[in-house]
């Protein structure tokens, strides 16, 4: 309990996989938006946001690209990421635009070996590293002190 606590009381950025999006945004199906899920998705982000508040923090919400994307994404994630963000004066950092523009230069087999584990959806040390820089830059822009 402790422990659970003094997580919730840490000041942190969430990162938020696209595919999580994805599995909660549909609870059927692929094709079949469920109203519900959208629901609970944004009951448990408003839960994160309040938090996060409680701690004297500002949240931050990064949206992850998975493997199987180029950084081009579901628009559906994307745009309900956005208007979460927007609509909640959440800070969205979305680095799909640095993977797009990675995966447009190396190509699908270089890019996939690159930023990603082989045989795994985890990313590789140069995929976070590619996520650090956009999340760096989006804070600076807020003011931030980085070390």
């Amino acid at each position: 309990h402790d422990i659970a606590r003094g997580y919730l009381w840490t000041p942190a950025v969430y990162a938020l996989p696209k595919a999580l999006l994805t599995k909660i945004l549909y609870a059927r199906d692929e094709n079949e938006r469920d109203a519900q899920s959208k629901e609970t998705t944004t009951a448990l982000l408003e839960r994160i946001q309040a938090a996060t508040e409680r701690a004297g923090a500002r949240l931050l919400l990064v949206l992850l690209p998975g493997e199987s994307e180029d950084g081009r994404g579901e628009r559906v994630e994307v745009a309900y990421f956005n208007d979460f963000c927007a609509g909640r004066g959440v800070q969205g950092v979305d680095p799909s635009a640095a993977f797009r523009r990675a995966f447009d230069a190396l190509g699908h087999e270089a890019f996939h070996e690159r930023y990603f584990l082989p045989g795994n959806p985890h990313y590789s040390r140069a995929g976070y590293d590619l996520i650090a820089a956009e999340l760096a830059a989006a804070l600076e822009q807020t003011g931030a002190k980085l070390r």
